[in-house]
């Protein structure tokens, strides 16, 4: 059986004369098949020139043809031009053209715009199935490589939602390895994955994304603390203008990892123009630029679970206060816990709080938070390596909530710009609670209950996070009035008292406080040295 391969340029004459050779003898040889390429002229330079690479020909114009001895195993085997082939016919099959020069440029016509006609067509139809395009920076990261197939399985884009997946390597030396990854990811043959880029432009990988996740960890080293923002201030604040650049307007930006999340998440808003920032009018929410506080959340609902014997998905409402990676609060007082085989069992939706399941209270205060802190370490020192499930899972659920909402009444936690919310500086990046039951939106919950204790150890957290933005912004402190206290004057049966002096930015509070009772009598502003 003979294959003949007839390749053009649509607007070609003399690919004209040759494919209508072949369609002739085609029709009148059933032994004799023919498939043609067709390639627009802007197309037609480049497509000849890694053909011919490929199979190390030497040709430079239209048309090309080759056979392919599909009884030999499919070997292809040059022909030659328009001039070869025609030989080749007259030789083989007696067979010549009469068309004219006027005709095959009338054909070369019809071929061209039929050809546009199909590219329209085809641009038309993947229009109609738009691609997601998300970009992971870092993507040598060992995280990326488990969240990348939990991207691709339907659950966080839908079904049917097909993703185009751009690489970003941080660290050029790592590139064979994120490219192995491509490969093993196209390996997967799946239906959603439209295709994957590894490159190591910020400017291009952020092209036209809707979907951006930060994995970068400068992790401190021998540097001091100073040094150590400066540089991830450096990494991020480019990464903001590349996004403010080339990103799609509405694109949302989950940052991750074990670096100072919260600064990182302020300095890619406050770098990118087009962001609603502090210092800068925009046309894009800062609400879309966020921190992942779920990685800790999880570890703690872990912790508890394995006290009360239960599985961790099973403990809900636990709340992340303050830096993600550093100084926080994690409140259990509206922690659920589901399913807990106790004296009174319910249906599945049934839940108990967890505070008193643990009747522990001296549990939660000295050895809870510690657990939590030093769990991740105990797995990566068990595995040799970082624990890339979890923190990829972390991810994958906070974007899943922030896109298509989470249960109703559920509460997350989430590293997000503050505007004053519990006192919290206006424009600090900062860990709250969040509702995000509708669908693409988040709104923090602004009722929580606080104790005095909690409200001092928030104001250490957010002291931490002002110190942090103070290295790369100095006037933050004054232009956002660190913390706004009213005196407050309350009545109390008892009239023992404590002092305690709390320290805010380059304030001082004197804090009166009922020792019995724990709430404030009175707040009084003392004006002292810059808090350092």
């Amino acid at each position: 059986m003979a294959k003949f391969v007839i390749a053009g340029r649509s607007d070609c004459p003399l690919f004209a004369r040759v494919e209508m050779l072949g369609d002739y003898l085609a029709k009148n040889l059933p032994s004799f098949h023919v498939h043609k390429i067709i390639q627009t002229p802007e197309e037609w330079r480049t497509w000849l020139f890694e053909t011919c690479g490929e199979y190390g020909w030497s040709h430079e114009k239209s048309p090309l043809i080759w056979r392919e001895l599909v009884d030999r195993g499919g070997k292809p085997s040059l022909i030659g031009g328009a001039n070869e082939f025609q030989e080749y016919l007259k030789a083989y099959y007696n067979l010549e053209s009469a068309m004219t020069t006027e005709e095959m440029s009338d054909i070369g016509m019809e071929n061209f715009q039929a050809k546009e006609e199909m590219v329209a067509d085809d641009a038309y139809y993947r229009e109609l199935s738009k691609a997601i395009y998300v970009c992971i920076t870092a993507a040598e990261s060992p995280v990326c490589y488990s969240l990348v197939e939990s991207l691709l399985s339907g659950e966080v884009f839908g079904s049917g939602a097909e993703v185009c997946l751009r690489l970003l390597v941080s660290d050029h030396h790592q590139m064979p390895v994120v490219q192995a990854v491509a490969m093993d990811l196209q390996d997967l043959c799946s239906r959603l994955l439209r295709g994957v880029q590894v490159l190591d432009i910020g400017l291009e990988a952020f092209n036209d994304c809707s979907i951006v996740v930060m994995l970068d960890e400068l992790l401190r080293n021998d540097e001091d603390h100073v040094s150590w923002v400066w540089r991830n201030y450096d990494r991020f604040s480019v990464y903001g203008q590349y996004i403010n650049h080339s990103a799609k307007r509405h694109c949302r930006v989950l940052v991750s990892g074990r670096g100072p999340v919260n600064f990182n998440t302020m300095v890619l808003i406050n770098s990118a123009p087009n962001v609603n920032s502090l210092f800068h009018l925009s046309q894009i929410s800062r609400h879309n630029i966020v921190g992942v506080s779920q990685e800790v959340e999880s570890r703690a609902q872990a912790v508890i679970a394995d006290r009360l014997k239960v599985n961790s998905n099973q403990v809900q409402d636990l709340v992340v206060w303050g830096n993600v990676n550093g100084r926080k609060v994690i409140d259990t007082k509206k922690a659920k816990v589901f399913g807990y085989k106790g004296a009174i069992t319910g249906p599945p939706f049934y839940y108990e709080p967890a505070v008193q399941k643990l009747h522990d209270n001296q549990w939660l205060k000295k050895k809870f938070l510690p657990l939590a802190d030093l769990r991740r370490r105990k797995v990566e020192e068990a595995l040799g390596h970082e624990a890339c499930a979890s923190s990829a899972r972390a991810v994958t659920s906070t974007l899943h909530h922030l896109l298509n909402g989470s249960a109703k009444e559920r509460i997350c936690s989430l590293a997000v710009s503050s505007e004053g919310w519990y006192k919290v500086p206006e424009g600090l990046v900062f860990s709250y609670p969040v509702d995000m039951t509708l669908r693409g939106q988040w709104t923090v919950v602004e009722d929580m209950q606080l104790t005095i204790q909690e409200e001092i150890e928030l104001m250490d957290c957010a002291i931490d996070l002002i110190k942090e933005a103070e290295v790369v912004y100095p006037n933050f402190h004054d232009d956002i009035d660190v913390l706004q206290f009213e005196q407050e004057m309350l009545k109390c049966s008892e009239t023992s008292t404590a002092e305690i002096l709390c320290k805010s930015g380059c304030d001082e509070i004197l804090c009166k406080v009922h020792v019995n009772t724990g709430q404030w009598i009175s707040l009084a502003l003392v004006h002292g040295d810059r808090y350092m």
